[in-house]
């Protein structure tokens, strides 16, 4: 099979499994990273709203309402294209289903692997706990609005790979350089 010469690495995961954590380590290969929820945070950050749960699902849900499922992937559409003037990006948070098949209709040229990120409810909600920002922004009840209003279930289901994240910096650095290397065909 040949190789698409541009690749999206989509991290997908709930809350508090290291998407940013793992999108920032690659930043450091000089990727470009769209970051899906940068709307909802820049959205309560410009009308001075708190960063709550309600808050949060008000917006997705606003947002989701407007423009479906695919809300985030049609916003962010002119952001994807614009880094993909690099071979390679990464989508930090891409949630439901429709984002996934809206980003492989608009840019069918490109080779989308979906990362999915899993950690264990107990260690997600204690390392959730300790943001300094969006501290408050964990939980069951955030973990089904995710999973039910956002069709995560599926993209996450489908995921080309998978990492662990209940360790150690360190090794969840690990994980990341090898399903890394796999994606772009180093390994």
């Amino acid at each position: 099979m040949k190789q698409a010469k541009k690749i999206i690495l989509a991290i997908v995961g709930l809350p508090g499994v290291g998407k940013t954590t793992a999108s920032d380590y690659l930043s450091k290969k000089n990727l470009p990273i769209v970051h899906f929820g940068k709307i909802v945070n820049d959205y309560i950050d410009q009308h001075r709203l708190e960063h709550t749960k309600e808050t949060h699902k008000k917006v997705w849900l606003t947002l989701r309402e407007k423009y479906g499922q695919e809300a985030f992937a049609i916003l962010n559409e002119e952001n994807i294209r614009k880094a993909l003037e690099k071979d390679l990006i990464i989508i930090d948070g891409m949630r439901s289903w429709e984002e996934y098949t809206h980003i492989k209709n608009h840019f069918p040229e490109v080779r989308i692997f979906i990362i999915a990120i899993f950690t264990d409810k107990e260690i997600r909600y204690k390392r959730s706990a300790k943001r300094k920002y969006r501290g408050k922004l964990y939980g069951e009840d955030r973990d089904l609005t995710e999973l039910l209003w956002t069709n995560m279930g599926p993209t996450i289901a489908f995921a080309d790979y998978l990492i662990i994240n209940n360790s150690n910096l360190n090794k969840f650095h690990k994980s990341i350089d090898k399903v890394y290397k796999k994606a772009v065909g180093e390994d």
